[in-house]
């Protein structure tokens, strides 16, 4: 890792300095031993796995009027640059309420007028600040207790407004989630003691309510919100980004499901059928969090029981629309051989052949997915990447040799709001999830720079300039 110079530019590599390197017969050796998978030449084998969107099984869903959107932002700033650098990290993820039929360019192929779409659009947000660095709720923590301390303050402060004036707060839909939408939990089990990473605590199977308790064996405050595992991210020296990542991931997913709930619960069949629910990412959790995955889907699946058995259609459109990664390069690369109007689905034997290259049985997104993934090329010919739940029941690593479109009843008025939803701005770009990203993002230059004085002066510390990040 290069030094910096006192005027703040990195220390420069020697024009030679790969030479040595480039030369080793060890290198060049390792290289050739190495194994890298045929780049693909001609159509890809796809033609089986085709399907054209006209003939999709009707959902009996009505088209779309709503769409719910939700994205999520984050940022770690430093308080005091000086070592030991002290951090906090911000956090905030948005909700988008659209009315569809505002979004409509009017004929022939005109703009849509700025004030509709101000008008036809609300928006909230969910938001906090943890510490991530030395910087801790009281004097002696650890870096450990005071995230945990300070995650549980969130969810305890943070509320979702509902119907009739009514607040939840993130703590109960945490509960609810890992109940189910009707009957929340009142106590979690840990598998171990978050103690072990300060107290060397091997206690297990520790029963923790929703007020919280404490480790008998080490002493350590246990809170409800451990149960999402965040806290296992978090290192103790240096930035904590990664956790604050997974901290995010969170409250995407209970912002997201909450809001599904919040529909379902209010309005008797009335509007809930005609809502899209829309996530900025696919429809899984990563890392220590990873857990939560198999909650959000019987989550899901119980409202879209529910439903049926109220004699409608079941859950409405839900789908996480995927950007980035290796599904979404995998999409770009493979265009031009998907029709425009066609859905390419994805078995899992297609993704470890084509797209990870490898063997064995352990499904791709085993541990992470609540959503099988798909392509789409719109009928505008954009590429899109989505993932939708299985219903009634089953899991989506569930399709290993082809995709039984029966467990997606929903995909054919999917399809047809990603027709309609497309948008020039951006590549690929669906214009509900384009709205959340605008209302959630942090801004980096001036708005990191506001959020280091916020802190700075809340703590008491010197104001100083942001400082940025060297590309090394």
């Amino acid at each position: 890792m290069p030094y910096i110079h006192p005027e703040g530019a990195p220390e420069r590599a020697s024009r030679l300095g790969h030479v040595r390197t480039a030369m080793d017969p060890s290198v060049r050796q390792a290289l050739e031993s190495y194994f890298l998978p045929p780049a693909v030449s001609g159509p890809p084998p796809i033609a089986d796995l085709l399907v054209e969107a006209a003939t999709l099984p009707v959902s009996g869903l009505p088209k779309p009027a709503y769409a719910i959107s939700i994205d999520g932002s984050k940022q770690e700033i430093e308080v005091r640059p000086e070592f030991p650098s002290a951090r906090v990290g911000f956090a905030q993820v948005a909700g988008i309420f659209s009315q569809l039929d505002a979004l409509a360019p009017p004929p022939p192929g005109g703009f849509v007028d700025p004030v509709a779409i101000a008008q036809a659009t609300r928006a909230a947000l969910v938001k906090g600040v943890v510490p991530t660095s030395i910087v801790t709720i009281r004097s002696g923590q650890t870096i450990h207790e005071a995230w945990r301390e300070a995650v549980w303050e969130l969810f305890t402060t943070c509320k979702f407004e509902g119907p009739a004036g009514t607040n939840t707060r993130l703590a109960d839909v945490l509960a609810h989630v890992l109940g189910t939408p009707t009957l929340p939990v009142s106590s979690v089990t840990l598998e171990r003691c978050p103690g072990r990473h300060d107290r060397d605590c091997d206690a297990g199977g520790l029963v923790v309510p929703l007020g919280g308790a404490t480790c008998e064996k080490c002493g350590t405050a246990l809170y409800f919100t451990d149960a999402t595992n965040t806290h296992d991210e978090v290192v103790e020296f240096g930035s904590n980004d990664n956790a604050l990542g997974r901290l995010m991931l969170v409250l995407e997913l209970l912002t997201f499901l909450w809001q599904i709930r919040i529909f379902s619960m209010v309005d008797p069949g009335r509007v809930f059928p005609r809502c899209a629910f829309l996530l900025d990412g696919p429809l899984a959790m990563f890392g220590r969090p990873a857990g939560l995955k198999r909650h959000a889907l019987r989550f899901l699946q119980a409202i879209h029981a529910r439903e049926l058995a109220a004699g409608r259609a079941g859950l409405p459109v839900v789908i996480g629309i995927e950007k980035g990664g290796a599904l979404a390069e995998h999409a770009e690369h493979i265009r031009e051989y998907i029709p425009p109007g066609y859905l390419l689905c994805l078995p899992d034997r297609y993704i470890r052949e084509h797209v990870q290259h490898r063997e064995g049985n352990r499904a791709y997104g085993y541990d992470t997915d609540y959503g099988r993934r798909f392509i789409y090329r719109a009928r505008d010919s954009r590429t899109l990447v989505f993932s939708m739940p299985p219903m009634p029941s089953g899991d989506p690593t569930d399709d290993a040799e082809a995709v039984d479109l029966g467990h997606y009843p929903s995909l054919d008025t999917a399809i047809g709001l990603l027709d309609q939803v497309g948008t020039m701005l951006y590549r690929n770009a669906v214009i509900p999830v384009a709205f959340a990203h605008n209302y959630a993002s942090l801004p980096l230059g001036t708005g990191s720079q506001v959020l280091t004085y916020l802190a700075q002066d809340a703590l008491g510390a010197a104001r100083t300039q942001v400082r940025l990040t060297p590309f090394f």
